[in-house]
């Protein structure tokens, strides 16, 4: 799986710098808004938000913005993302899109 994402909350120099991930865990990355922060919420459909997506959430309906499944707060875990789980992850060059094919650590 590649994806198109944005880092958030690790380092200044690389916030919300986009860039293409590969073989990212989707627990990492919120679901909705596409970033890659320090902690999302996983919900009870297993997909993940972060926390200003959750808090929107969380004070509208109490249902997935994405299939529409109702949650539980006390049912929804925390999945942490620490910034050396982040710098191994592999991301494409920048310049993958005119055609680079080289894959290294974030």
């Amino acid at each position: 799986m590649s994806s198109e994402l944005q880092l958030v909350g690790f380092t200044e120099a690389l916030d919300w710098r986009s860039m293409e991930f590969v073989d990212l865990n989707p627990l990492r990355c919120c679901s909705l808004c596409n970033v890659v922060p320090k902690v999302t919420v996983v919900l009870e459909c297993c997909h993940a938000l972060c926390e200003l997506c959750y808090q929107n959430v969380l004070h509208s309906e109490r249902r997935c913005p994405l299939d529409g499944d109702g949650f539980e707060e006390s049912k929804t875990s925390r999945f942490v993302s620490t910034s050396r789980q982040i710098e191994k992850q592999k991301v494409r060059c920048c310049n993958f899109k005119e055609g680079c094919d080289f894959v290294g650590a974030v």
